[in-house]
């Protein structure tokens, strides 16, 4: 893991939108200790992707065949994740009803269990109706996913982690949606220390976005999912094209990329 330390002891100015924004009062931040060894914008942004895990295609195209292509067409359940927004995105459908019924959930649990043993759906803008079954912790069957796949263990504690100090991050986010949460395709291995980027809104500062479009361009350029629908795609189509126009651009400083 390679570290670009500053050669002089100015304070460098390239992070302060990042750790302060438009405070007119910078307190102190435990992150300036590790930004402050880069010397500019640019040298984070690699590090960052240099150190980041992908998955390798091969992993993507197996689970494409074998996870998502087979439960759709025999109209099995899902994964997604439990969100307080649920009942944005979920919906009840009886067997005698003639429709759907919006369901609101008071927490995770109550939505894990009721999603085991009723027929949740997923239903997007696009009218989409996928069956799904809520994750029981959030992550759960996403490690289970890298474990079986890539056959590496992760966030599961260091008796059997493989891999510890990495957080599951998921690029294109959309965690309630069941063709994004468990796909290894919208899916990394970020270091910890690193992770916190990722977790900032868009527009937290230019560099958030910056690695956040690298990241997406990168994982769809890599992968080219076949899972996705027509409508799906069309509807991320101006994101698509700003992402994989950022990728393209890293990927000219050719970094040194990890593939599990």
């Amino acid at each position: 893991m390679q570290i670009y330390l500053k050669t002089n002891n100015i304070m460098p100015e390239w992070y302060n939108d990042l750790l302060y924004k438009e405070n007119s009062e910078k307190t102190k931040d435990g992150l300036s200790s590790l930004l402050d060894r880069f010397e500019s914008e640019e040298l984070f942004i690699k590090h960052f992707i240099e150190n980041t895990i992908f998955f390798k295609k091969e992993h993507i195209v197996k689970q494409e065949n074998e996870y998502f292509k087979v439960n759709l067409e025999k109209n099995e359940k899902l994964f997604v994740r439990f969100s307080t927004k649920s009942q944005k995105h979920f919906r009840f459908k009886s067997e005698n009803g003639r429709g759907f019924s919006v369901k609101k959930f008071k927490n995770r649990k109550e939505a894990h269990d009721f999603s085991r043993e009723n027929n949740l759906y997923y239903k997007s803008d696009n009218e989409e109706e996928i069956l799904v079954k809520i994750d029981k912790d959030g992550n759960y069957e996403v490690r289970n996913q890298i474990a079986k796949y890539s056959k590496i263990r992760v966030s599961q504690g260091t008796l059997i982690s493989n891999y510890t100090n990495y957080t599951i991050s998921h690029i294109w986010g959309k965690t309630e949606h069941p063709l994004f949460f468990t796909a290894l395709w919208n899916i990394t291995l970020i270091p910890t220390y690193l992770a916190f980027i990722l977790d900032k809104p868009d527009d937290n500062s230019k560099i958030v976005k910056k690695i956040k479009l690298i990241m997406k361009g990168l994982c769809y350029d890599f992968y080219q999912p076949t899972i996705l629908t027509i409508k799906e795609k069309e509807k991320e189509k101006e994101e698509l094209k700003n992402a994989i126009e950022s990728a393209k651009k890293a990927q000219i400083e050719n970094y040194n990329l990890t593939f599990i």
